[in-house]
């Protein structure tokens, strides 16, 4: 009895992963498909007049290039902050745990590489808490985005439908519920999932492990480093040709990012995902797709592709130094 129902909690585990695979090849199809009925009749004139602007405003260039910067030094504090009790480090050390991490996460499925390149960078004997501690800061980061994304939606759909309760009331109590989750994790996880099912035991320890003071550092600098990256890319937006109020350009902004965060994403950190997702709320807003792709993927370059590039080069010389110890 008790080997068959361990054998069918095995099948059912390996089922799970091939349902998020085959989800996450549907959903990267759809995008590419998408991105191409978007994109495939864009004047080739318009592509050099988007890379034009962007030659021709090297200062707008210089402040994504500082803004890039300061979005992963952000990070960095937030992962030296929350490892400081088990692995006391500098600010330089904790940027490259988080730059390897950003590096491995681009050949891995929802970035899941970020974790194993912080653990992989963190002292042997460490490493399990370390994996707890990456996976707080990650939880803290989507809670800015679950709770700013819900909000931005019910401020569009109140701008394009009027006061509908049912519409606008339902994402403002969404983002209420994961904001006081957040605060209450220990009484929702310990007192209600783990009732549920002892597999979700291994969560509580999560927040039991984070003082109050630190879970709320943690939560303001994820809502820096929000700021920061959604200014990059309403500054690209800008910088493109789109010409929407700002608090509407920051809405469709929270609204990608919110749909982004919970499609299941492939591998080069959701790129055509984010795209697709971004086109098609800002055509909901009337605007053009080709300026939106420009804006989604040059972020994407500058936030993800040029510190992964520097992240690697951290992975190759800790690997490197491995190697001769071992010899």
């Amino acid at each position: 009895m008790y080997l068959c129902l361990k054998s069918n909690v095995k099948i059912l585990k390996v089922s799970q992963r091939h349902v998020v695979r085959l989800l996450q090849t549907v959903f990267f199809s759809l995008a590419l498909v998408f991105l191409w009925f978007q994109l495939a009749d864009v004047d080739p004139g318009n592509w050099k007049q988007l890379g034009l602007s962007v030659l021709n405003n090297p200062y707008w260039l210089a402040l994504i290039v500082a803004f890039t910067i300061l979005n992963w030094w952000l990070e960095s504090k937030k992962w030296q902050l929350l490892s400081e009790d088990f692995h006391s480090m500098s600010t330089a050390v904790s940027a490259r745990a988080v730059l390897g991490g950003t590096y491995l996460s681009l050949f891995t499925p929802n970035r899941l590489g970020d974790l194993a390149g912080r653990i992989y960078l963190t002292p042997a004997g460490k490493r399990s808490k370390a994996a707890s501690t990456s996976a707080f800061g990650s939880l803290t980061q989507l809670t800015v985005t679950l709770v700013a994304g819900l909000i931005a939606v019910a401020l569009l759909l109140f701008e394009k439908r009027g006061f509908e309760p049912l519409l606008i009331v339902t994402p403002l109590l969404l983002a209420a519920f994961f904001l006081i989750a957040f605060f209450r994790m220990d009484i929702l996880w310990k007192n209600l999932l783990s009732k549920f099912s002892s597999r979700w035991s291994w969560l509580k320890r999560f927040h039991f492990d984070f003082s109050a003071r630190k879970s709320h550092l943690a939560l303001w600098l994820s809502l820096a480093r929000y700021a920061v990256f959604s200014t990059q890319f309403l500054i690209l937006l800008h910088l493109f040709g789109i010409d929407l109020p700002l608090w509407q350009a920051f809405a469709g902004i929270a609204t990608t990012y919110l749909i982004s965060s919970v499609v299941p994403a492939s591998i080069l950190g959701e790129l055509g995902v984010r795209e697709s997702v971004a086109i098609f709320i800002f055509g909901w807003l009337g605007q053009e797709a080709h300026p939106v792709f420009a804006s989604t993927f040059t972020l994407w370059f500058f936030n993800l592709i040029l510190p992964a590039t520097l992240g690697g080069f951290f992975i190759s010389s800790a690997s490197a130094r491995f190697i001769r110890q071992r010899s």
